[in-house]
């Protein structure tokens, strides 16, 4: 086993890069030339990586990121639908509302037709008396005409 220096650089907040050496192993178990973390592990010695309960784990890990994925798309999909009715209840809400003003005009154009139907009425009426009077004024000049003429 031939040690040699790995060299890695580091920061710190506010300070300038550092460089320092050390030591590390040239070749690990496998037989690739590994470097040692800063935190004193090997790169390959990562647990889970290999046996039965390795592969068990990472099907574990798989299966649960599959179904929060699944979890995920879903809830996106329940907001869509949630979305979706609350859209049909506001255009059902506004549909109402079109219905119960249309019924509001419609009683209004009746009441306004009700209403010019009796001024008509009330202008022909107007019309009536108005010829009575002219009548009756005429037959009144014409009776003083008579009594005027008879008096004398």
């Amino acid at each position: 086993m031939v040690l040699s220096s790995a060299i890695y650089v580091y920061g710190v907040q506010g300070r300038t890069n550092t460089v320092k050496t050390q030591p590390a192993r040239s070749y690990g178990r496998s037989g690739i030339k590994t470097i040692k973390s800063q935190w004193g592990m090997l790169m390959n010695d990562l647990p889970g990586a290999t046996g039965l309960f390795g592969i068990l784990g990472t099907g574990v890990a798989g299966i649960a990121a599959g179904f929060l994925l699944l979890r995920k798309y879903l809830s996106s999909d329940s907001v869509e639908r949630a979305g979706d009715a609350a859209q049909l209840q506001i255009i059902q809400m506004l549909q109402d509302q079109v219905k119960q003003e249309r019924a509001r005009a419609d009683a209004a154009s009746d009441a306004r037709d009700r209403a010019v139907e009796q001024i008509s009425q009330l202008r022909a009426q107007v019309a009536e008396l108005s010829l009575r009077v002219e009548n009756l004024k005429t037959q009144m000049t014409q009776a003083g005409v008579v009594s005027a003429a008879v008096s004398k």
